[in-house]
């Protein structure tokens, strides 16, 4: 149990490859493994890993203030996206085909949070909740793009620097 958990955090943690993940076993524990073994264990970790969706959703689901956000991936030659669902409890992801909102129905279900976090993509409007709230992080990102393509221009520093503020006040 304690090998398969080094692999684990190996690939998953510190992202090493195979061949990294095979050195680092030999040289902190002596095990000589190979690439297939180690991904016999990682196939072995993902499935326990999904046992635990249904409870991370609830959780995420039954929280009062969710954080969402999506961003292209590529799955098998195929174009995808990767949501990830937070909260103070729980972090959910999901590979999806599509970025419409049925991702966030079919996550939620019937659930409407009280505060949605999130960027001000359409299907993230549309997410239930009974308040919204930018996320300070993409807001201080096109910040940022408007300070390097207009340097002179005052007001986007200072406004970046106040969402900064409130970030560390939380």
């Amino acid at each position: 149990a304690r090998l398969e958990a080094t692999v684990v955090y190996l690939r998953q943690e510190q992202h090493l490859s195979y061949q990294r993940t095979q050195q680092a076993l030999q040289a902190l524990n002596g095990v000589h493994l190979s690439q297939g073994a180690i991904d016999h264990i990682m196939q072995r970790a993902g499935q326990s890993a999904l046992e635990q969706v249904p409870a991370i959703q609830q959780a995420v689901a039954s929280s009062a203030v969710v954080y969402c956000d999506e961003t292209g991936c590529r799955v098998e030659a195929s174009n995808g996206w990767e949501w990830v669902f937070c909260s103070q409890k729980a972090i959910l992801h999901q590979i999806r085909t599509t970025r419409s909102v049925d991702v966030i129905r079919d996550v939620m279900g019937q659930r409407k949070v009280e505060v949605w976090v999130s960027d001000c993509y359409t299907a993230q409007l549309k997410a239930p909740a009974q308040e919204r709230q930018l996320c300070l992080a993409h807001q201080l990102r096109n910040l940022q793009a408007l300070i390097d393509a207009h340097p002179k221009l005052l007001w986007p520093k200072e406004m970046q620097n106040l969402f900064q503020y409130a970030i560390r006040l939380h």
